[in-house]
């Protein structure tokens, strides 16, 4: 078995063939015979048979209806690949599922209702379907186990993957402040902590007496400020969690994204990266290093109300007055109105996601670090009267507090906690995982293909983060047979198809299916 897999993967790097020149295409290049023809189960349960169709091109993607993160992007970009393609040619799209013992012709229906799609959505016993999913080399596999963080497992996922940042002080980038005047005008501001803010809220904790330029570059700090003479300096440092070390960057602390990088360093540019101190733990922090290679931090675990404060009214270029006591701090006035007279004065407001709604916060802004989204008005102001946070709206009401909201507008969809998934006609809202519903996911292979009207692949799109007008432009390169002249391999007798480089992963994957199934 060892060695017919071996010698399986062999003779698939033996069919990699170089692209041909001159051809152009955006997505992967391939070079293969036609496509044996086939016959799989439609969505109204009729026979379908591959060599059947008729016209310029063909368009092949793999889901399934359980799928709730890349299939439905995929199925919703391609819809938008229908809408954009020159209307004389004749396209022919089809999706296949790779699992057909759930995805019955009544699932697919109610699937393409879904999404509002009209081609052909194609099954099948698994049996018949296996050596489809071979011809256009997609690997599937079943994951007999309890989905715990992700409901799905697919290749090409790297484009869906979120930074750790994120996690740090408690920060995602859609937490935003209101600011409800004394006239009853309200305003919403983004939060976008940059490393000036950072550095700000350091310098507060760790009691830090800051000299900045007035572009925003470190001078000098708790009164060791770099020479005149310029014989050395203060550089920023950014810490690089894939390769672990510092990087030293030239950015002004103000064009920092803190969201993307939350662990700063401040050194002489004298100082070896080595001799900074690594980050003990995935907190937002920053580092000094002095000139004598003494060094400090401080941990910023929490992003709490004075930070989302600052941060969202100073990046919007508000004008602004936040004082501190020995009881914290507290907003005297915005855009130079103050609290009048003490006859009111401003409060401050969370949003309770559970029953949206504003309510008092039970803490200052310093202590308050439990929430995405804040509001400050007068305290006479009733929570009617602030209006819903837009940043949390696309979550209001939707995925029955069971997950959260990935993509907008059309491309919107519920990523369901464990244990749940969509309900049939509706993307937007969980529901339970009935003990009927299959307690297995499915692991494949995101690729689409373009084949022309001799049902020969000519071009291979993997995962879902490509682009619509570049793929409709590849299919009517292949539909017109345009720019066709060069592409490698014509052979009929050749069983095995020859990929590119970028797609030969795939094909060996294959190789190891194969021996699993034999």
């Amino acid at each position: 078995m060892k060695t017919k897999t071996v010698l399986f993967a062999l003779m698939l790097f033996a069919s990699v063939i170089p692209s041909a020149a001159g051809v152009g295409y955006n997505g992967s290049q391939l070079g293969r015979p036609a496509v044996a023809d086939f016959t799989l189960t439609d969505q109204t349960g009729d026979d379908f048979s591959f060599h059947n169709l008729t016209g310029d091109a063909i368009v092949v993607s793999f889901i399934f209806t359980r799928c709730v993160d890349v299939c439905p992007v995929i199925t919703q970009k391609l819809k938008s690949v229908q809408d954009g393609l020159d209307s004389s040619l004749k396209i022919n799209f089809i999706s296949i599922s790779v699992d057909p013992n759930y995805d019955t012709p009544e699932k697919l229906t109610a699937y393409m209702a879904t999404h509002n799609v009209e081609w052909p959505h194609l099954t099948g016993d698994i049996t018949v379907i296996e050596p489809v999913w071979d011809l256009f080399i997609i690997q599937t596999e079943q994951l007999a186990k309890p989905v715990e963080e992700d409901n799905n497992n697919h290749e090409g996922m790297a484009d869906m993957n979120m930074t750790s940042d994120m996690d740090d002080m408690n920060m995602t980038p859609d937490m935003g402040v209101i600011i409800v005047n004394g006239s009853g005008v309200a305003n919403e501001y983004q939060v976008q902590p940059t490393g000036h803010h950072l550095l700000q809220a350091a310098a507060y904790e760790g009691n830090w007496e800051l000299n900045l330029s007035t572009d925003n570059f470190v001078n000098g700090v708790n009164g060791v400020n770099a020479p005149s003479d310029s014989s050395w300096f203060w550089e920023t440092y950014t810490w690089d969690d894939n390769s672990s070390k510092w990087a030293n960057i030239t950015n002004n602390l103000n064009d920092i994204d803190v969201f993307n990088n939350s662990v700063l360093a401040f050194a002489p540019n004298s100082t070896a990266d080595s001799e900074i101190p690594a980050p003990v733990n995935d907190e937002a922090s920053v580092t000094l290093v002095y000139p004598n290679g003494s060094n400090e931090s401080v941990a910023l675990p929490n992003m709490n109300g004075w930070h989302m404060t600052v941060s969202a009214l100073d990046s919007a270029g508000v004008n602004f007055n936040i004082s501190d006591s020995s009881f914290g701090h507290f907003l005297v006035s915005v855009e130079d109105e103050p609290s009048a007279n003490s006859s009111w004065w401003w409060q401050l407001h969370t949003w309770d996601m559970g029953n949206n709604t504003w309510m008092d916060s039970e803490f200052g802004m310093d202590s308050l670090t439990e929430s995405d989204y804040l509001a400050w008005a007068p305290n006479s102001t009733n929570h009617s009267d602030i209006p819903v946070p837009s940043f949390a709206s696309v979550d209001l009401d939707k995925c029955n507090g069971k997950g959260w909201v990935m993509g907008s507008e059309e491309n919107a969809h519920c990523m369901c906690d464990s244990g749940y998934t969509w309900a049939e006609d509706n993307m937007l809202t969980c529901v339970e995982i009935q003990p009927t519903m299959p307690q297995y996911t499915v692991g494949h292979s995101t690729m689409t293909y373009i084949l022309d009207d001799d049902f020969k692949p000519f071009v291979a799109w993997s995962g879902s983060d490509w682009n619509v007008e570049e793929m409709v432009a590849d299919i009517h390169m292949v539909a017109t047979g345009s720019t066709l002249a060069d592409v490698a391999i014509d052979s009929e007798d050749s069983w095995m198809p020859g990929f590119t480089f970028g797609v030969i992963a795939s094909a060996l994957g294959l190789a190891i299916i194969a021996a699993r199934r034999e």
